[in-house]
Parts: structure tokens; sequence; C-alpha cells
């Protein structure tokens, strides 16, 4: 090779997986939002412990993203 070095392949998989965890943490937060949004348009028993489950799945997925991004 004329000088050019290359990323590792463990490098390229490790840049896959945060950023597809980025996506991903990008679209619980897109979820949350919409299950507040629908909380307030429909008043149901079970509004709450949705929008409950919604936010315990967004900081699921942002301690998920934190964690990796450490560890990686």
């Amino acid at each position: 090779m004329n000088g050019i070095t290359l990323p590792s392949p463990l490098l390229i998989i490790k840049i896959m997986i945060v950023s597809g965890l980025v996506v991903y943490t990008i679209f619980t937060f897109i979820l949350t939002r919409q299950v507040d949004n629908n909380r307030k348009t429909v008043e149901t028993s079970l509004g709450g412990l949705l929008e409950f489950i919604a936010l315990l799945h967004f900081f699921a997925s942002l301690g998920l993203l934190l964690f990796s991004a450490f560890i990686l």
C-alpha cells in the first residue's frame, strides 16, 4: 500500500453500533413525545402507566447508549 492506512474492522463495527444506538435513542425520544401527545388527546385510565413505560423505555435506551459509548 502507498502509505494509506485503513481503520480496523473492529473500529468500524463499534462506530456502527454506537450510531445505531443514537438513532434508536432518537426514536425512543420521539415515541415518548407521541405518547405524551396522545395522552393529552385521549383520556384513559392507563395513560399514566403508558407514559411511565415510554419514559422508562427512553431512559433505558439512553443508558444503553451511554454504557456502550464508554465501554466500546
